[in-house]
């Protein structure tokens, strides 16, 4: 990882931060957008919207990145 790069755990938790900010909210759900497979998918969307539920067209406007391994402290 390059000096100049945030870790996953970090760049999840400014990512937590802004959609605090903004009045929305962070799912994290096992990835499928990504033709690897695997990961985690990460979405930022408003409260009351069940990622869940939406199926995979419909939750693709709310999808902001997809991460590897999402460690449970930094790594940077």
């Amino acid at each position: 990882m390059s000096e100049l790069t945030q870790c996953n755990f970090c760049s999840l938790n400014w990512t937590k931060a802004r959609a605090e900010r903004e009045g929305k909210q962070v799912t994290i759900l096992d990835g499928d957008f990504i033709e690897m497979g695997g990961g985690k998918d990460v979405f930022v969307h408003p409260p009351g919207v069940d990622i869940e539920a939406l199926a995979k067209e419909e939750r693709e406007k709310y999808w902001v990145s997809w991460k590897m391994i999402i460690p449970d402290h930094c790594c940077c």
